[in-house]
């Protein structure tokens, strides 16, 4: 093998590992943004929950003090 095969081979090595290594930390930050976006949707489904089960929560509890004290429960 001559030396400039050598060079050669060389430098493609040092530009595939170079690139490697782009693709590896960009895909480090996509996996880093999936993340944060998970935790988002999380966060905001929680809080839709939550607001939502306490409307209900709410209204029956009106609903149901409201028969009460009418005593349109019948045994």
């Amino acid at each position: 093998m001559t030396p400039e095969e050598s060079q050669q081979i060389a430098a493609a090595g040092t530009v595939f590992f170079q690139n490697t290594l782009v693709q590896i930390f960009s895909f480090g930050w996509f996996g880093v943004y999936i993340l944060a976006f998970m935790i988002s949707m999380h966060i905001i489904w929680c809080i839709y929950c939550y607001v939502t089960y306490s409307v209900i929560l709410i209204q029956n509890y009106t609903i149901g003090k409201r028969n009460i004290m009418n005593k349109d429960i019948k045994p």
